[in-house]
């Protein structure tokens, strides 16, 4: 599993493209997480992948 989604390029360029610059937009991510996170340091850990991402950014609805 890579560690991160791949851009779209073009996608992303379209944002800066938008008839209101600065203005609203809408953005979706679609998580997936591991069993057990997986740290690029290679430290242990026993925290889940979603446990994980709570730690650096909790969420408040899941």
């Amino acid at each position: 599993m890579p560690r991160y989604g791949v851009l779209n390029d073009a996608y992303l360029g379209s944002w800066l493209q938008r008839d209101e610059p600065g203005g609203p937009m809408w953005a979706l991510n679609l998580m997936k997480y591991r069993p057990v996170a997986d740290y690029r340091d290679g430290r242990e850990t026993s925290l889940s992948g979603i446990e994980a991402d709570d730690v650096y950014s909790p969420a408040v609805d899941r």
